[in-house]
């Protein structure tokens, strides 16, 4: 059994999500929108004294690559492999 003290901000969550799903966030603040991405990478940090799971999502507006609290995500759309 997982001690939970030890557990991650946003483990549960992270199982939601895979590389290449596509996701929306919002930032906080006036005049900030919502913003659309996809996931490249998902990691763990340590951020406050504790783990938190944070993905890397290329945001589609601009090309650059930014780290966002996997809570603060939702999901899209599924990345989908199609066999041929």
């Amino acid at each position: 059994m997982i001690n939970d003290r030890w557990r991650s901000l946003g483990l549960n969550t992270s199982k939601k999500f895979k590389i290449g799903d596509l996701v929306s966030w919002k930032l906080l603040g006036v005049g900030k929108g919502k913003n659309f991405g996809i996931i490249v990478d998902i990691l763990e940090a340590m951020k406050g004294g504790r783990n938190i799971v944070f993905a890397n999502v290329v945001c589609l507006r601009d090309s650059t690559t930014v780290s966002v609290p996997i809570m603060s995500l939702k999901k899209v759309s599924d990345n989908k492999t199609y066999e041929i």
